[in-house]
């Protein structure tokens, strides 16, 4: 069994333009979710960062990337903060 999570397929992909398709799938994903932190959540805010790097200019990606790192701190998952991270990264380079 292979276990992909949003922020496994974010880094998959080629990310040289904006994809509004891929942005409005992650929107309404995170609209059904609980707001309360989950690694589901951390980890869509984390692919949407990567997203609005392309889309909306740096404001909107560095909340989004840092929101999904302030979940994964406060979950103390260690692979989940490790990921989400990395997203930050490539998210603000």
């Amino acid at each position: 069994m292979v276990h992909l999570n949003a922020v496994d397929l974010w880094a998959s992909v080629d990310f040289t333009e904006r994809d509004d398709r891929a942005i409005a799938l992650i929107e309404r994903a995170l609209e059904r979710l609980p707001t309360d932190d989950s690694p589901a959540r951390a980890g869509l805010l984390a692919a949407l960062a990567g997203q609005l790097y392309y889309a909306n200019g740096p404001d909107r990606c560095d909340t989004t990337s840092a929101e999904a790192v302030d979940i994964a701190e406060r979950l103390a998952e260690p692979q989940l903060l490790a990921s989400v991270l990395l997203q930050r990264y490539r998210a603000s380079w």
